[in-house]
């Protein structure tokens, strides 16, 4: 497969360094691809400004999803853990059980990017 877990998995590195400069290739040649080369050839028809308003308009709504659609689980899950918080709290006895009902799960930051090692 042609993403960056099966690159990972089909190349062994003798160190780290080369394993970041050829994955920091592998994703900037897929950028480039993405974002310049392959709609510049589907849309060669067109004129210049709509051919930059198209890319443009894509670019920023990839973007936009790609920050947002993450986040949107929890921000339906908000409302709903307030509900359940109040009604669970005062059945709590200690101070650490109310910590842990108000504390929520570390941010899975990785997910969204690709990891190294």
């Amino acid at each position: 497969r042609w993403t960056s877990a099966g690159f990972a998995r089909r190349h062994r590195f003798k160190d780290h360094t080369l394993k970041l400069t050829r994955f920091f290739w592998m994703r900037t040649i897929k950028l480039i691809i993405g974002t310049c080369l392959l709609p510049g050839l589907l849309n060669w028809h067109l004129s210049l400004r709509e051919w930059h308003t198209f890319v443009g308009n894509s670019t920023t709504l990839m973007m936009i999803l790609r920050i947002v659609w993450p986040q949107i689980i929890q921000l339906i899950l908000m409302p709903v853990r307030a509900c359940y918080r109040r009604r669970k709290a005062p059945k709590l006895v200690t101070l650490e059980q109310l910590c842990d009902l108000y504390t929520l799960d570390q941010f899975p930051l990785a997910e969204g990017y690709s990891e190294m090692a």
